[in-house]
């Protein structure tokens, strides 16, 4: 078992919860950090980054050592002033942990900061394309970090992560969410204006496109067979099968902007959370049925998976007051809550 450590921007504080006794054991504020609105863990669990809104005024990643709770470096962040999905990270962890890429847009020169996770400091800059840029995804094999942005036609822009250079751009026809297969094969980018573009990473060409209105947020399953994509436009959850990349379900569920999903590691179980609606449902992969609604006492915000599968917890609140919930995955039932106050918006779970 971890620990949930949850992001409220309210009093800008991280609340910590014990996933044994989903009990609050710390809270710790992070003043310094800025407009903070995301929080990520490292892949060993160590350490919490913080990064705080880059949109018009400097931005900051803050670092919480798992083992103290405290913050231990607040990290500068060139001035920003394009635009991000703010229910999106623009920071994003290699999988060895060892490199922070974060993503600083700007209407004239957007750049992605690179952070040493030894050091806590910025090491490299890579130089990128003006405007409205996607959150960056980095291939499971730590080679490249791709970004989309709205300038140029919207293009899918490819980092070398061994010497942070860019290696090529392709045209998407914007910027929107990512989601790359467990292998590292395909690339899935979901374009609002009613698109997902398959692009197979070896060619960096775009091998199909998928019609799917309002598409806005991807995940896939761990053992790489589906792809769920929500859509704030029509309340549907698309289901792609990554074998032939084609649609094969489409769920008429309720969901909305603010719509974020979560997978069970053992690939059985989806989790989304329609805000607008105030509950989760539950989608089973193999039928691709709901089978199980569960009810939140106020509108849901985000919901993780603790690593073995056991809990899902989600935040829910609103500008008085939040609280997260345990969600047992065998029953569907809640049989925690944890109040956190302030406005709770995102949250990360350690290994």
């Amino acid at each position: 078992m971890g620990f949930v450590y949850v992001l409220s921007i309210g009093d800008r504080a991280v609340s910590v919860i014990d996933t044994k006794t989903h009990a609050l054991i710390a809270k710790i504020q992070v003043y310094k950090v800025g407009d903070v609105n995301e929080i990520v863990v490292t892949p060993d669990g160590k350490f919490v980054y913080i990064v705080s809104n880059i949109e018009l005024n400097p931005g900051n990643v803050g670092v919480i050592d798992t083992k103290t709770n405290t913050l231990v470096a607040n990290i500068r962040l060139p001035v920003g002033d394009g635009l991000t999905d703010v229910f999106q990270s623009p920071l994003a962890i290699t999988p060895d942990g060892k490199f922070i890429y974060v993503l600083v847009p700007s209407v004239f020169t957007s750049q992605a900061s690179i952070i040493d996770a030894k050091t806590h400091r910025i090491t490299s800059t890579v130089m990128l394309e003006a405007g409205s840029a996607s959150v960056p995804v980095i291939s499971p094999d730590n080679q490249f970090c791709y970004i989309t942005f709205q300038s140029n036609g919207g293009l899918l822009a490819s980092i070398d992560m061994k010497t942070n250079k860019l290696t090529s751009s392709i045209t998407v026809g914007g910027a929107g969410a990512m989601a790359i297969t467990p292998d590292g094969r395909y690339l899935y980018v979901a374009i609002v204006v009613g698109e997902v573009k398959v692009v197979d990473t070896k060619t960096n060409r775009i091998m199909t496109t998928l019609e799917i209105n309002g598409a806005q947020r991807l995940v896939i399953t761990p053992n790489g067979k589906y792809v769920y994509v929500t859509s704030f436009t029509n309340g549907t959850l698309t289901v792609i099968e990554v074998a032939t990349n084609t649609i094969i379900s489409t769920l008429a569920i309720g969901t909305d902007e603010n719509s974020r999903l979560t997978i069970t590691p053992d690939s059985k179980f989806v989790y989304v959370n329609a805000s607008m609606n105030g509950h989760v449902i539950v989608i089973a992969t193999k039928s691709n049925h709901v089978v199980a609604t569960i009810p939140t006492p106020t509108n849901p915000i985000d919901l993780k998976v603790t690593p073995d599968g056991q809990f899902v917890y989600v935040i829910s609140g609103d500008v008085d007051f939040g609280s997260v919930y345990a969600i047992d995955t065998k029953t569907n039932y809640i049989v925690g809550r944890t109040s956190v106050d302030n406005t709770p918006r995102a949250m990360a779970i350690t290994p």
